[in-house]
Formats: structure tokens, C-alpha cells, sequence
């Protein structure tokens, strides 16, 4: 029994190559290292080749199999009959074309549509006008297949689009010297300079 080491790489959905922190946080855990193979010595168990797998029915979560025997001296062998190092009968699921797309990552800010947005008297904070208004904010899909694998986005069709929240933002000044901008129920204190009018 040998080992042979695997190289892994991190590739975008073009097929450029992508960090491996993208890889981890998105696609699942890193597949293994090394594969285990086997070499057959003159007194291994000598099988059949493997079957064609059976048809599949379409449903998802159904399983297809294929199946060999033992031939020969093999037979008569008590470790020959071990199904668990020795299986006669494979299964794997069939291809299912039904895919889940799941939230990624944060909400984004509450973002603003053009011509939608009401300047706040003007006032300059730290060289930015700050806005307030209604808006929406935005959060990543990503698609899986049945087997929590990461797909492209396009097989959850409209799915796979990132979803968008109403929110409402507005600042609300403490004495002229803080700022506090309301997105939804979540407050985040800025500091601002004192306007003069």
C-alpha cells in the first residue's frame, strides 16, 4: 500500500489562480494530502473489473451501484470475503440538479440609490457630505450542490443573486460634536466637526 502526495491548487471559476484563503473560506475543507493506491502482490485477491453503475431514476438523494465478484483461488480465501476491505458492491449518489444558495459574508452598508439621497444641511464631516435616506442593503449568495460542494452561482439561477434588505439611515447630532449614523438597528458612532452656520 502506498501513499502518493496530491497537488492543490486554488483556481477562480475563469480558472485563474485564486489565494488559498478564498479557497478556505468559500469552497470547505481542503481536500486530503495524499490518496491511498494499491499495488496487487501475487497472493492479493483477485476480483472482476467493476460494473458499469446502475441507471439512475432522476430523483435526487437516489444512489446508483456497481458491483464485482471474486474469481479464482480468491474465493477460498477467509480475507478475500472481507467486505469492509474488500467491497463487492460500490454506491455514489446520482447527479442531482437541484443546487441551494445560502447567505455569505456580512450585510453590506445601508446604500443609497442616486437621486434618492437627502444632503444633510450641507454639513461637511471629515471632508465627506453624509447622507441619509432609504436604501438597501446587500449580502453574497453562494451555491452548493446536494453534497454542500461550492457551484457556480448560475446553476441556483435567481437564487444564486445577492438577496437586499430595506433599510433607512439618518444621523441624529449630540452638541454638535458627535454624530450618530442609524442603520436599521445598529448604531455606529463617527466623529464629526462642529458646523458653523
Amino acid at each position: 500500500l502506498y501513499a502518493f502526495p496530491l497537488a492543490i491548487t486554488c483556481r477562480k471559476q475563469d480558472g485563474g489562480q485564486a489565494g488559498i484563503h478564498e479557497c478556505l473560506r468559500y469552497a470547505g475543507p481542503v481536500p486530503a494530502l495524499t490518496q491511498a493506491c494499491q499495488i496487487p502482490c501475487q497472493d492479493d485477491c483477485q476480483f472482476t473489473s467493476w460494473s458499469k453503475f446502475s441507471s439512475c431514476n432522476g430523483d435526487c438523494g437516489a444512489v446508483r451501484t456497481r458491483k464485482r465478484t471474486i474469481v479464482g483461488k480468491s474465493k477460498k480465501k477467509e480475507k478475500c470475503k472481507n467486505s469492509h476491505f474488500y467491497p463487492l458492491i460500490e454506491t455514489q449518489y446520482c447527479p442531482c440538479d437541484k443546487y441551494n444558495a445560502q447567505p455569505v459574508g456580512n450585510w453590506s452598508d445601508c446604500i443609497l440609490p442616486e437621486g434618492k439621497v437627502e444632503v444633510l444641511l450641507g454639513m461637511k464631516v471629515q471632508g465627506d457630505i453624509k447622507e441619509c435616506g432609504q436604501g438597501y442593503r446587500y449580502q453574497a449568495m453562494a451555491c452548493y450542490d446536494q453534497n454542500g460542494r461550492l457551484v457556480e452561482t448560475s446553476r441556483c439561477n435567481s437564487h444564486g443573486n445577492p438577496i437586499f434588505l430595506q433599510c433607512y439611515t439618518f444621523a441624529v447630532f449630540d452638541g454638535g460634536a458627535k454624530m450618530h449614523m442609524h442603520i436599521l438597528s445598529e448604531w455606529r458612532e463617527m466623529k464629526a466637526y462642529r458646523s458653523v452656520f
